[in-house]
């Protein structure tokens, strides 16, 4: 499998919209507020980061790596 590596400025590419609960948002918050990024900008860092190490994803706590 292909290494996933993010490379491009966050307003380049395609929207994403989903749907979290609030203990996930206030989570999301409260890294966003630590790293001094927006949101948007934290879920893609960790979801490219994510994506890089990880071949895949059974459920939360079962993954696969990639290394």
């Amino acid at each position: 499998m292909e290494k996933f590596v993010y490379n491009r400025p966050v307003n380049e590419g395609v929207t994403l919209v989903l749907k979290i609960d609030a203990e996930l948002n206030r989570c999301l918050t409260k890294a966003a507020t630590l790293a001094q990024r927006s949101k948007t900008k934290e879920a893609t860092v960790r979801l490219s980061d994510h994506l890089a190490n990880f071949e895949g994803i059974a459920f939360v706590g079962n993954r696969t790596s990639t290394k």
